[in-house]
Formats: structure tokens, C-alpha cells, sequence
């Protein structure tokens, strides 16, 4: 007698579902899930998994599914709201869902913005207020359940990228303050921040004390935000072991800064950093320096430890106004050094000649005598206005091509290599980037790995034609970098 055909149900759960890990069209799991009380529980957790909310009748929609099936909301893993300006109400429905999301791991909120084209440009007043409350939220999700019978929120929660503001006026609504909660929570690795003002009174917050070493957060990038020391000083004395970190200061509102820049405060800087020195790997430092010169702080005081106790850095960006260049290569760097590189464009609006800039960075990277010897390569990320076509007119002259290329010998003979890069991009530089605008994008135009290659041409020539001029390369470049046309200036 033949065997009776085998159907979907016949096989094991564990079988059915690694079939529908497999199916990649939401369309096709919509359709599955249609067919069956018992494949709709089967397969709305993957339908429901990952969220991306652009407006208030999308939020609304998605609470109504909820409302008929709680399981629903359950089952996000990755929430990503990246909501518009003309289309916000109905946003703060999320408050209540957010708080059912118990296997929530991934929070995305991007807030309208300032600069949006409806109040920048068209003259209306900045009325907009965060529709999601992510003060309360963070409050919840790191407060202990009131009884037994109420579920822990956000206890899976491992990355959180937020740029968003609360209500009040003038400043006050860009204040961090009690949002710093978040900085507690028991499984958060990844937190990116954009925007906010990191007020020297968080330092003082109760919730904060006692808290050393207490936290998993890897990664930690503050980007458009004016940073108080106080403030960096007590966050980094939260992490365990804190492997990332980018300090992007607000360079594009500098004006209403509340405070002064972290650079005015080196010593405080560099201890606030070396809370983390047995872990950090990562380091990156983005400012615009508006002060006037006499009020930069001696880089020659005692600001010890300074970048001798990070032994653990191994990767390190700065933009030209980094007081931690002018120390790196004044007074020398992380011992364990290997990767640096100077990140030019977002401060694109405060420098008027990048050529001369660029030249300057390479001569002093050639001259400094503090460079750790593990420092294997050096990168620099040039000004918007420097493109990829510009460079090649300027080294489509012998004698700029010659620079550049005693340049990079000169670096290869200490065991270094160079990169160039340009960045593409249309529109504005101002960071953070919202939902629809372009990123940058970075292009590598010369290495010294290839050192006959300029952007797109070759002169296989160059070598011998060095060779005739009888220059060592380091001496005569280097020199003439520091004069008024040298380099690539």
C-alpha cells in the first residue's frame, strides 16, 4: 500500500520554521500566514521582526494590528522610526508599543530637524516637539518592575541611535539630562547620540553615582553635540570596557554652545579618557575652534597622563582644530599606534585653502619625532572642494606629482603608508545625516602602495625621474611643504 503523501504539518516545528527562516518576501510570508491559524503564529514573529515607521498613518496602522494580536508587538526585534515634519502626529502612539516590545534589540529614532527646509528655509517657527518620550522609556526600561506580573521593558536592547529633542524652550529642549539614565541599562552595547547638549549638570544626576564600571556599552559616538567635560568625565566612568568612542562636537551651531569646547579643559579631557585606557581602541575627536588663539590651552602644560596611558589605541581620527593634534605630534601619541587619520570635511566652512592644509599635515606627520614606531599608516580625508577631478588637473604638473611622490617615499622609508581621499557628496555637510539625504562617500585618490598612480593616471616615469633630480625625498619635500606653495598647496 503506498505511503500516504507527507504534509506541511507532518513535519517537525523546529523543520516547518527553518523553512520559513528561508523565505525572503514580506509578501510571501503576508500569504503563508493567511492560510493558517497555526502558520500565522508560525510566521508573524518573522513578518513583525523588523519595523521601519515614516509617518503618523503608518503608526497608527501598526497599533491597530497590535491591538488585535499583542504577540505582534512581541515580536519586534529592530525598530526604525524616521519620522518627517509634516506628517509627526499620531507618532506618540509608539510611547505605549515600545513598552510591549520585549525582544526589542535594535532602536533607531530620528527626530525632524532644525535645519529642515520647512523652518530653515521657509521662515517658520521651530515648533516641532519628540513625539516619543525617550526619557520615560529609559527611565522604565532601567527601573526594577513594579510587581512580579509586570514584564521587564527593553531588557534586550543592545544597540540605540537617537536624534530627537524634548519639549521647552530656546536650548532646553536639546538638553540630554535625565536621559543619561540610559547609560545604566543592563544589555546596551552601541549608543549613538546626535545632537543633544551633554550639560556639566549630568555629573551631578543621582541615578549616575556609584555606577563605575558597572555598564556593557562598547561604542559611543556623540555626533553634533556640545560635550561638557563634566559630562564626558562621569558617562566614560560608566562603561566596562569601552572600545569605541567619537566625539563630535557641534561645529554648525557653535555659536549657542552652552559651554566651552573639550579643548579648553585638556587635562580633564585626557583623564576623562583614560577611564577607559585599558580597553579603547577606537578614538575620533570632530571640533571647529572659534575661540580665539590666546585662549587655547598650553599644549606644553602637564596634562598627564595624556596619550601615553591609552595603550590600548590603535585607531585614531581628528579634524585640523583637534587640540589632541597639535598634542600628538607636539608632545607624541598612543604608544601602541597604528592607524591615524585627519578628517577634513566636516569642517569644510572654516577652511579656505585645503591644498596648503593637506600639505601641511603630510609635512608635519614626516618631521614629528614623537610618532609611536607602530604607526603603519596615515589617511587624509580632504575638504569637499577638493574633488577627485581638481587633483588630477593639479597633478597633471610634473612638479606637484614630484612632491606628492617624495612624499610618500619619505613616509614608506619610516614603515608608513599614505592615503588620500576625497569626499563625494551632494548638497550640505552637516551632519547628522536624516532619512533621504545622501551620505558621504569616501574615494581613495592616491597611496603610497601605488605611488605612480594619481587619481586616475599613471606616470611610471616618476621613480627615475626622482632619481635625476638627486633629491632623498624627506629633506626637500617635507621642507618645502612647510613654504607658502609647497606640497599640494
Amino acid at each position: 500500500m503506498p505511503r500516504p503523501p507527507l504534509r506541511l504539518f507532518d513535519l517537525a516545528e523546529e523543520l516547518i520554521l527553518a523553512i520559513i527562516e528561508q523565505i525572503d518576501s514580506s509578501d510571501a510570508l503576508c500569504a503563508l500566514a493567511r492560510t493558517s491559524p497555526r502558520l500565522q503564529s508560525l510566521t508573524e514573529p518573522y513578518i513583525y521582526s523588523d519595523i521601519f515607521i515614516r509617518t503618523g498613518d503608518e503608526t497608527r496602522n501598526l497599533s491597530n494590528l497590535f491591538t488585535k494580536r499583542i504577540e505582534r508587538a512581541w515580536a519586534v526585534q529592530n525598530l526604525t522610526v524616521r519620522y518627517v515634519v509634516d506628517d509627526e502626529n499620531g507618532m506618540e502612539v509608539l510611547n505605549v508599543w515600545i513598552q510591549h516590545m520585549r525582544k526589542l534589540r535594535t532602536l533607531f529614532i530620528e527626530t525632524p530637524c532644525c535645519n529642515d527646509t520647512f523652518w530653515h528655509v521657509e521662515g517658520n517657527p521651530w515648533e516641532s516637539a519628540g513625539r516619543i518620550d525617550f526619557v520615560r522609556l529609559f527611565q522604565l526600561a532601567v527601573t526594577p518592575p513594579i510587581s512580579s506580573m509586570s514584564p521587564p521593558i527593553l531588557q534586550q536592547l543592545n544597540s540605540l541611535n537617537l536624534h530627537s529633542h524634548s519639549t521647552g524652550d530656546g536650548n532646553a529642549r536639546y538638553n540630554f539630562d535625565r536621559a543619561a539614565i540610559i547609560f545604566t541599562h543592563p544589555t546596551l552595547r552601541t549608543l549613538k547620540l546626535s545632537c543633544f547638549d551633554i550639560e556639566p549638570d549630568i555629573a551631578t544626576l543621582d541615578f549616575l553615582q556609584n555606577k563605575s564600571k558597572t555598564s556593557p556599552l562598547t561604542s559611543l559616538t556623540f555626533e553634533e553635540c556640545n560635550v561638557s567635560i563634566a559630562g564626558l568625565e562621569i558617562l566614560l566612568s560608566i562603561p566596562k570596557a569601552l572600545a569605541h568612542l567619537d566625539v563630535g562636537e557641534r561645529m554648525y551651531h557653535a555659536r549657542r554652545r552652552p559651554f566651552v569646547h573639550l579643548s579648553h579643559d585638556l587635562g580633564h579631557f585626557f583623564r576623562a579618557l583614560a577611564q577607559q585606557a585599558d580597553s579603547l581602541t577606537h578614538l575620533s575627536h570632530s571640533v571647529v575652534n572659534t575661540a580665539p588663539r590666546q585662549h587655547e590651552p598650553d599644549i606644553h602644560s602637564d596634562y598627564s597622563p595624556g596619550f601615553s596611558s591609552l595603550t590600548a589605541l590603535h585607531n585614531l581620527s581628528l579634524s585640523p582644530a583637534s587640540i589632541l593634534k597639535r598634542h600628538l605630534f607636539a608632545l607624541g601619541g598612543p604608544p601602541n599606534l597604528e592607524h591615524l587619520r585627519f578628517i577634513h570635511f566636516y569642517s569644510a566652512v572654516h577652511y579656505s585653502d585645503p591644498q596648503l592644509e593637506l600639505a601641511h599635515l603630510t609635512h608635519l606627520v614626516l618631521k614629528s619625532g614623537h610618532l609611536p614606531p607602530s604607526l603603519c599608516s596615515v589617511t587624509l580625508v580632504t575638504l569637499p572642494g577638493l574633488t577627485a577631478d581638481a587633483l588630477s588637473n593639479y597633478w597633471s604638473r610634473a612638479e606637484n606629482r614630484m612632491q606628492l611622490y617624495k612624499f610618500a617615499m619619505g613616509m614608506r622609508r619610516r614603515g608608513m603608508g599614505l592615503e588620500i581621499c576625497v569626499v563625494k557628496k551632494n548638497g550640505n555637510f552637516i551632519p547628522p545625516f536624516l532619512y533621504g539625504e545622501e551620505l558621504p562617500v569616501e574615494v581613495r585618490v592616491y597611496a603610497s602602495e601605488t605611488p605612480m598612480w594619481f587619481a586616475d593616471m599613471c606616470f611610471p616615469g616618476i621613480e627615475m625621474e626622482a632619481e635625476v633630480e638627486g633629491e632623498e625625498g624627506v629633506g626637500a619635500g617635507a621642507g618645502a611643504a612647510s613654504g607658502a606653495g609647497g606640497g599640494l598647496g
